[in-house]
């Protein structure tokens, strides 16, 4: 009988310092292990599917390597993650005596919009960078939308699960540079819907954003750089966490509406009309060929 989720341990152990995956077309995805019964269950995994891990020459222990090479059971899941090496394409937790990791615990896959996403399966639950899958957030800036099950993963995402005593505790760190979107496609097959490809970033990203659109505990993940640029503007692409929804953001740059003197004051005037005529414009509009606008 599975055990109830306890509360996050306070005493966290700090992640290892992590490689960048070599460039191997193979590979998808390396999962860090970040606590000493993580490193024993990717032990355990190499004894028995060595094709699942790979050497880490820091550390001189085995990463879990998620590769597409080596497909799936059930490629519209994605990579599925658990204690039964029957159900799931990782097996972890069969070392522990412990019940915390369930048959079916979680997955890695491939969303539409082509972002890397991780479901919780479980019963005991799933952490993702301290956020609680499925579970309601403390000081939620969204409070009416219902948790989500599901998170986007970044390269230097933590992913906890077995909460409880520190010694059953599984904590890996996703490292993954890119996005191997060709190895992916392999994966999921033909099927796959391929979304449309964002614009190519055109230059170095001088804007940050606050951290409640891109810090770990924001709604939003902003790509770096930018994909379109303005006379007193820039666009980011962003991507809500809890659903992999993919999303423009047009940042207005408040010094264009100033000026020192009397013309420059009076430009800035006439660009703020302008951009209210825009969103009174695009208010207006709706159509599948156009961008719709959200205030």
């Amino acid at each position: 009988m599975e055990e109830e989720a306890t509360q996050p341990s306070t005493q966290a152990i700090e992640p290892k310092n992590y490689d960048p995956i070599p460039v191997d077309p193979q590979v998808l995805m390396v999962l860090q292990p970040a606590s000493p019964a993580a490193n024993n269950a990717v032990l355990h995994l190499a004894e028995r599917y060595p094709q699942l891990v790979k050497q880490n020459f820091q550390s001189q222990l085995p990463d879990i390597c998620i590769r597409w090479t080596v497909p799936p059971k059930n490629a519209e899941l994605g990579y599925t993650f658990g204690r039964n090496p029957i159900k799931c394409d990782v097996p972890l937790g069969q070392q522990s005596t412990s019940r915390r990791v369930s048959n079916l615990h979680f997955r890695i896959f491939l969303n539409d919009s082509s972002i890397i996403m991780v479901e919780d399966m479980s019963t005991n639950g799933t952490w993702v960078d301290n956020v609680a899958l499925g579970a309601p957030r403390a000081h939620d800036p969204v409070p009416h939308v219902k948790p989500s099950r599901r998170r986007v993963l970044a390269n230097g995402s933590m992913i906890w699960l077995a909460l409880g005593p520190v010694e059953d505790e599984l904590k890996f760190v996703v490292v993954m540079e890119d996005i191997n979107l060709a190895g992916w496609r392999k994966v999921c097959g033909t099927t796959m819907p391929r979304a449309m490809a964002p614009p190519a970033q055109i230059e170095t990203d001088p804007f940050e954003l606050p951290p409640c659109w891109n810090g770990k505990d924001g709604v939003y993940k902003a790509d770096p750089g930018l994909i379109g640029k303005g006379a007193f503007a820039v666009v980011k692409k962003i991507t809500r966490r809890d659903t992999g929804e993919p999303f423009a953001i047009k940042v207005i740059l408040k010094r264009a509406f100033a000026g020192s003197d009397e013309a420059g004051k009076r430009n800035g005037e006439n660009r703020k009309l302008g951009v209210l005529k825009e969103v009174e414009i695009m208010q207006q509009l709706t159509h599948v060929s156009l961008v719709f606008l959200y205030l």
